[in-house]
């Protein structure tokens, strides 16, 4: 899972099978998020090896935006871990009646975004 986080909301939430990496990380970054960013935005990412390298600057500096990186170990700066862990917890609690973990993941994302 995932998604950007801008004035409390999720932004661009977007699902895959399996393990995030970099190619997946661009993906998203040109399907969904730089759509919705305006010039001089900020992209704050953290340390997630995936989030560093690759085009991931150039992506985000030619949409006009600016990226800015969180210090190595920084919970209390980055306010989307906190969006995560009510994401997960409303995830384990639908996947008691759903299908499958997708389906579930799918739910809560429609609803928070």
């Amino acid at each position: 899972m995932i998604a950007g986080y801008r004035d409390g909301q999720l932004i661009s939430p977007f699902t895959i099978e399996g393990a995030c990496n970099r190619t997946v990380f661009e993906i998203w970054l040109v399907t969904c998020l730089i759509p919705k960013l305006q010039p001089n935005d900020w992209v704050i990412i953290d340390n997630a090896t995936f989030h560093h390298g690759g085009k991931i600057r150039e992506l985000i500096e030619s949409a006009g935006c600016k990226l800015v990186s969180l210090p190595a170990y920084s919970p209390d700066l980055n306010r989307i871990e906190k969006c995560w862990a009510w994401l997960k917890s409303r995830i384990r609690k639908l996947l008691r009646d759903s299908d499958n973990l997708r389906d579930a993941m799918e739910s809560v994302l429609a609803s928070a975004s």
